[in-house]
């Protein structure tokens, strides 16, 4: 917790008062013990950043009070403190992924396992050949959220979003 006074005691006249203020929360030279994580609010983990105004108004008034959360991106230079080459790691889609047999085909693809929140996801989907036709391919994007209770691990998937591709055969 960190706090900060804006200006000093004093009577403030009537009217629209402003009081403009900022605070960093990294300082440039300082190491910085505290690391900061992007905002989230999943099924069953939150992290929220809340800035919170006291006004103190002295013994005979009670004193304001007012929180509002703000939302935390983490800097796209701040995400790899190395060079790290984007990783692409090669899927292949099996029967028992299938409602149709798959006989003698090939479906396979590839994706990038690291990625900014800044950019879009990519990929390739390679369909060697089908015995049904491809009317369209979904692309589900799945959080999955994972935390340590006691020995147990207990993790919850959530859909975040849904992409579908119309596939058109050329004639």
């Amino acid at each position: 917790k960190k706090s900060q006074e804006i200006r000093t005691s004093g009577r403030i006249g009537s009217g629209t008062t402003e009081v403009p203020f900022s605070m960093n929360l990294k300082q440039h030279g300082e190491e910085n013990l505290e690391r900061f994580y992007e905002t989230f609010h999943g099924a069953d983990i939150n992290i929220q950043y809340l800035v919170t105004v006291d006004i103190m108004r002295g013994y005979l008034h009670k004193s304001l009070s007012a929180t509002v959360e703000f939302i935390v991106e983490t800097d796209k230079a701040d995400l790899l403190e190395r060079p790290v080459s984007p990783e692409m790691v090669v899927f292949y889609i099996t029967q028992d992924t299938q409602r149709h047999p798959l006989l003698p085909e090939l479906k396979s693809g590839k994706m990038s396992t690291q990625c900014s929140l800044l950019d879009p996801i990519t990929g390739e989907l390679t369909v060697e050949a089908s015995s049904v036709p491809i009317h369209s391919i979904d692309i589900h994007l799945l959080r999955m959220e994972s935390i340590l209770l006691g020995e147990k691990i207990i993790s919850e998937t959530s859909l975040i979003q849904t992409t579908q591709m119309e596939m058109s055969v050329a004639t």
